[in-house]
């Protein structure tokens, strides 16, 4: 409604609501600009896909005004899940460690770097890996999907070998 200042706003096409943190007049008297707070998806909204809404604000004495079409919208595409485990979860220098990451369809390259590993480099999924020394080493795997990219760095606790005549043994 004209004449009032934005108080809330609906939006039918798009699960979106929002709450209004403070509006202004544009010159003109006909037009507000609104800055929003509180902006939740209600329903979850796809990756990659083109929304067209509408929108409708209500004003501080309770009066709706029309609906008003949007622009076209695309959200961006999902991005790569990069996540990953290893086992041992605290290995011993020397000693293989198996790194696993995610069975994400829609990743299309992984570019693994690891700190003080041999090799220090992998694109496998899932790679097998040599630590020399003992201490924290950083472990990268950058994943790539056709649209997206995600970048996910994790600290292995590398221990100090055992001595050589060490062996484990069943505690009970």
């Amino acid at each position: 409604p004209e004449g009032k200042v934005p108080s809330e706003f609906q939006f039918r096409g798009m699960p979106l609501s929002v709450g209004v943190s403070s509006c202004h007049e544009q010159p003109g008297g006909s037009e507000y600009v609104c800055r929003v707070n509180d902006f939740r998806v209600e329903d979850g909204i796809d990756y990659g896909i083109s929304y067209q809404f509408e929108v409708r604000a209500r004003n501080e004495a309770g009066g709706w005004s029309d609906w008003v079409e949007s622009n076209e919208i695309t959200t961006p595409g999902q991005p790569p899940d990069a996540r990953f485990s290893w086992s041992p979860e605290r290995p011993f220098a020397e000693t293989e460690v198996n790194f696993s990451s995610s069975d994400d369809t829609i990743i299309t390259s992984r570019s693994w770097n690891f700190e003080g590993g041999s090799p220090g480099t992998s694109t496998l999924k899932d790679p097998k890996v040599f630590f020399s020394t003992d201490g924290g080493m950083e472990v990268t795997l950058e994943v790539s999907s056709a649209t997206e990219s995600c970048e996910n760095t994790q600290t292995v606790s590398v221990r100090p070998p055992p001595p050589d005549d060490w062996r484990e043994v069943d505690p009970f």
